[in-house]
Formats: C-alpha cells, sequence, structure tokens
C-alpha cells in the first residue's frame, strides 16, 4: 500500500514593495527560502515581482495559511496579505 501524503495548499503571500530595489528583494528572497527550510512547516515555491504595479509576492506551499504566514514574518517580511491558490497532492 502506497504512503498517502497529506493534501497541502499553496499559498500566494503578498508583500509590502521593497524600497531598496533589487538587492533588497534578493536579501528578502533569501531570507524566505532559508526561514521555510528551517522551519519545515513550509516549502518556499518561488518569487513574483510586478514591478507596474509594485507587487511583490511570494508563493509557499504550507499546510495552513498560518503556516505561510508565519513563514515569512519569520523571514522578517512585511506581510499585506496570504491568500490561497493551487490545491496540491502529495509531492512536487
Amino acid at each position: 500500500m502506497a504512503h498517502e501524503t497529506p493534501e497541502r495548499m499553496r499559498y500566494l503571500v503578498e508583500l509590502a514593495a521593497p524600497e531598496g530595489g533589487w538587492a533588497d528583494i534578493e536579501r528578502m528572497m533569501r531570507q524566505a527560502r532559508s526561514t521555510a527550510l528551517e522551519t519545515g512547516e513550509t516549502r518556499f515555491i518561488r518569487s513574483i515581482f510586478v514591478p507596474e504595479d509594485s507587487r511583490f509576492y511570494v508563493l509557499y506551499e504550507a499546510d495552513s495559511p498560518e503556516h505561510a504566514l508565519l513563514a515569512a514574518t519569520r523571514a522578517e517580511l512585511e506581510v499585506a496579505r496570504v491568500s490561497g491558490t493551487v490545491q496540491t497532492t502529495g509531492g512536487s
């Protein structure tokens, strides 16, 4: 019998746009990645920056929106909102 992995969701975390440009974005993404790895509660998927709208997002996979928010706040990111996106089952 195959081992079943619980369903997880992907959460889009909207952040305040950094004022320091690309250097700040790179620093924020390093923090987001390393914090997610340290906690093990979330998985950093990718970041999205929309310069025309000054919108900046991090996509996490987590068991709950609270875990995604916790990962972002532990990474010292300024969170504007957390939204659920795509539900996934199992592996990557």
